[in-house]
């Protein structure tokens, strides 16, 4: 279990104080900002913003080249997400075109995908189903900052 629950919930806990403080992209940069910190087995985080077929990254924690700007819905990992809905935990399921060690999970508000939380594991041990429920967690917190525009730090 790489997310034990004496970890996950003092850290949902930080995330529900940043996104007190933040909104927008600024908001969805300090998550990510704070999950690669927080977690020595995430390497990089982002968070992508659907815009009208498109997911744009509104955040991001590790080297851009492993996080694209944009991705078209459906294409990639993270499209697939966003189209479907449907968490994808690291390297599964077989077909999936994941690259190993990377999870991605549904941004919702109202039932609706207006994003995508993407996580790459960098070391072992790698992703399992406790990542994966945390990130839904906090991809659940971020959802209402998925409709503000992006803001910028003064």
């Amino acid at each position: 279990m790489n997310v034990p629950p004496r970890r996950a919930t003092p850290s949902l806990l930080h995330v529900d104080s940043i996104l007190h403080h933040l909104h927008g992209g600024d908001a969805s940069a300090e998550v990510c900002r704070f999950l690669r910190a927080e977690f020595a087995h995430f390497a990089g985080v982002a968070v992508y913003r659907l815009d009208e077929g498109t997911l744009r990254r509104d955040g991001l924690a590790g080297e851009p080249a492993d996080f694209p700007e944009s991705v078209p819905l459906g294409t990639g990992v993270i499209g697939e997400v966003a189209r479907d809905g449907v968490s994808r935990p690291a390297g599964s399921p077989p077909t999936s075109t994941a690259p190993p060690g990377e999870v991605a999970v549904a941004i919702r508000t109202a039932g609706v995908v207006e994003g995508v939380l993407t996580v790459r594991v960098g070391m072992p041990p790698s992703a399992d189903a406790s990542d994966v429920r945390f990130l839904e967690q906090v991809a659940a917190k971020l959802a209402p900052e998925m409709g503000l525009p992006r803001t910028r730090l003064l």
